[in-house]
């Protein structure tokens, strides 16, 4: 949202440059020294925003912000005796940590707090989405909804 009203400024100032000749256009040929070297950026697909809690902390983390807030990182819950629910993930935090639990493991006081297990640590969620909900910050969400025991992220 920021860099939306930085870069409308931005446009509104280089149009007005133009109009008044005091801008030296470049060629962008001149940046690359072979076609083949311009690489266009892969399309984005649902299962692309899917976290894999098998990876490190870092990427994930870093899933998460990248896809933040559109098109989102979602995961699902899985619970037992329920139906899998997808979740969408907004904000996190990498925890350090010597994990020894199975990725994709939920850790939670069910108040305050709620990590999930990866390869390399916890990912600390911050902020998330149930179906059909609105995004909320996690301690709200842990005073109305309790995550079961046993309860973990696919």
């Amino acid at each position: 949202d920021e860099l939306m009203v930085v870069g409308a400024g931005l446009v509104q100032k280089t149009v007005d440059m133009i109009l008044e000749g005091s801008v030296d256009a470049v060629d962008q040929k001149q940046f690359f020294s072979d076609e083949k070297d311009l690489k266009h950026a892969p399309k984005i697909f649902k299962e692309t925003c899917r976290i894999n809690w098998e990876k490190t902390a870092g990427e994930i983390h870093n899933l998460i912000r990248g896809m933040s807030p559109y098109p989102t990182a979602w995961t699902e819950l899985l619970s037992e005796g329920k139906e899998p629910q997808m979740v969408k993930i907004y904000r996190s935090e990498i925890v350090p940590s010597t994990n020894t639990v199975v990725p994709g493991t939920i850790l939670t006081d069910n108040k305050t707090y709620l990590h999930v297990a990866c390869s390399d640590g916890l990912i600390s969620v911050e902020e998330i989405q149930f179906a059909g909900k609105k995004a909320m910050k996690i301690d709200e969400v842990l005073r109305g909804y309790k995550i079961e025991e046993g309860a973990y992220f696919k």
